[in-house]
């Protein structure tokens, strides 16, 4: 499957982020992508070897990698298009907002 494919099967799955709801962290320091704060936020919140990263760009993308990889697959699209992270079995998030802020939370087991 390629990355239109699986954003096409999987993104309407994701929840919505509504801003109050969050504790945000900018993800950007207006020159390039902060890699190490988008890398923390995944360590913090997702606990999987293996990670769904979905693009919203034109044409949605999306991709299943090994969570050391996503850093480098989601970064050149932050402030260009939102990106949700997530597990396989879809507990827990990360968010990246086009405005350059991130957050990351679980839903209740």
């Amino acid at each position: 499957m390629n990355p239109v494919e699986l954003y096409e099967q999987i993104a309407i799955d994701f929840p919505p982020v509504w801003p109050e709801d969050h504790s945000w962290v900018n993800a950007h320091d207006g020159n390039s992508p902060k890699l190490d704060v988008l890398t923390n936020l995944l360590v913090q919140n997702i606990r999987s070897e293996r990670v769904i990263a979905v693009v919203h760009s034109e044409p949605g993308v999306a991709a299943e990698l090994p969570i050391g990889d996503i850093v480098d697959f989601i970064a050149p699209y932050v402030l260009q298009a939102e990106i949700q992270v997530t597990d396989p079995s879809r507990t827990s998030y990360v968010a990246v907002l086009t405005n350059g802020v991130a957050t990351g939370w679980s839903t209740p087991q």
